[in-house]
């Protein structure tokens, strides 16, 4: 396996969607399916593909471990199974959604989030 996945065929799309993840549970497991849905590629050529920002035995460790990964672990997990910059940013953003839920004592009140879309970045 090197390189992008190969897609699903006539219009399907089978790879698990991480915005639907409420918990870090449900995050690790889209990533395991994501995996899944990559063919599946060994730990180290993940860690390869991911640019060795990440150990192989780090990538392997987040799909045992109940916790929430870092963000640079999520990322470099999704580079290694092949995911392109969207994908990396459809699981930080589901890993950014879930990280705030967890830590809303100190995060900003929900009030005070504002969702910028993203013509009014690009303009």
């Amino acid at each position: 396996m090197a390189g992008k996945p190969v897609g699903d065929y006539g219009g399907q799309d089978l790879r698990p969607d991480p915005l639907l993840a409420k918990t870090a549970a449900e995050l690790v497991e889209a990533m395991r399916l994501y995996r899944i849905w990559a063919g599946e590629p060994p730990f180290r050529t993940m860690a390869s593909l991911g640019g060795a920002k990440v150990a192989a035995s780090t990538l392997c460790a987040a799909l045992r471990s109940p916790e929430l990964p870092s963000q640079k672990v999520v990322v470099a997990f999704i580079a290694g199974c092949g995911g392109d910059e969207e994908e990396r940013q459809r699981y930080a953003t589901a890993w950014r959604k879930i990280r705030f839920a967890n830590d809303a004592g100190s995060a900003p009140a929900q009030s005070n989030l504002h969702v910028v879309p993203a013509a009014a970045r690009a303009g």
